[in-house]
């Protein structure tokens, strides 16, 4: 049926016939599920799904931009088009980050250094392997929060992009007024409505403000944490005890529907 604006209205039980058509199809491995990351924590919680908001949140030097590259490279790894935007890095410096988690040279040898013949092979050899991973990057539009909501909307067109990232949230809005929470939030909730928009999983990393006592993650030390926390779907909190270690604590503080 149409309602007096002239959208498409369904009754509950056209809702309720399309969701068990939804889980039929899953069962005979038709259907759409979610979208696995690599990581436990989220696939064993059916991994991430279009039209959600998942905000990535830890102090300066935790790790987020680690856990997003390897997500992202795992994810187009599946066959995921996959889109990212960094404020910090271009995108040779943020391919060299992705290709050194595979072949165990660092991004920067790759980036800056001489590589002896070992270290030029294995390099090369995993660009050879690489190179097709559906990562695409807009250098052009990533310096503004319009320019990114727009490239966002043409390359899920053109390259079926179905995850996005954006590192991060606090760097958009430098420069744009003195209300910054205000600004974040109004961002994330952008973000929310883009994600539903055009059925993506967008994923914006943040800053945490720092710690007076407990050097626990928390959500309330989130940099416009309240209304970031009402827009996002899932909210992961990060944390390196020590940060010259190769580990970290993953939380979820928030996971809406999971």
């Amino acid at each position: 049926s149409i309602n007096s604006s002239g959208t498409p209205v369904q009754s509950f039980g056209d809702v309720i016939d399309g969701l068990v058509i939804d889980v039929a199809e899953r069962m005979n491995e038709r259907g759409e599920s979610g979208m696995m990351t690599g990581l436990h924590i989220f696939d064993s919680r059916y991994g991430w799904h279009g039209g959600d908001l998942v905000i990535i949140a830890g102090e300066t030097s935790q790790g987020k931009s680690t856990l997003a590259t390897t997500i992202a490279y795992n994810m187009s790894y599946n066959g995921i088009p996959t889109a990212y935007y960094s404020m910090e890095m271009s995108a040779k410096q943020l391919a060299a980050r992705i290709i050194a988690r595979q072949t165990q040279v660092s991004s920067s040898l790759t980036l800056y250094g001489k590589l002896n013949n070992d270290e030029y092979s294995r390099m090369y050899d995993g660009t050879l392997q690489m190179k097709n991973l559906p990562i695409y990057f807009d250098e052009e539009r990533k310096t503004t929060f319009t320019g990114i909501c727009g490239s966002i909307r043409g390359v899920v067109k053109r390259y079926n992009v179905r995850v996005v990232f954006i590192d991060y949230l606090q760097i958009l809005a430098n420069g744009r007024g003195d209300n910054r929470e205000q600004l974040i939030g109004d961002m994330a909730r952008d973000l929310k409505r883009l994600a539903v928009d055009t059925n993506t999983c967008i994923v914006a990393l943040s800053q945490l403000a720092r710690a007076v006592g407990s050097k626990e993650p928390s959500i309330s030390r989130m940099r416009g944490s309240g209304q970031i926390e009402e827009a996002c779907d899932m909210a992961v909190l990060i944390h390196r005890p020590n940060v010259s270690s190769d580990w970290a604590k993953l939380y979820i503080a928030k996971g809406r529907n999971i």
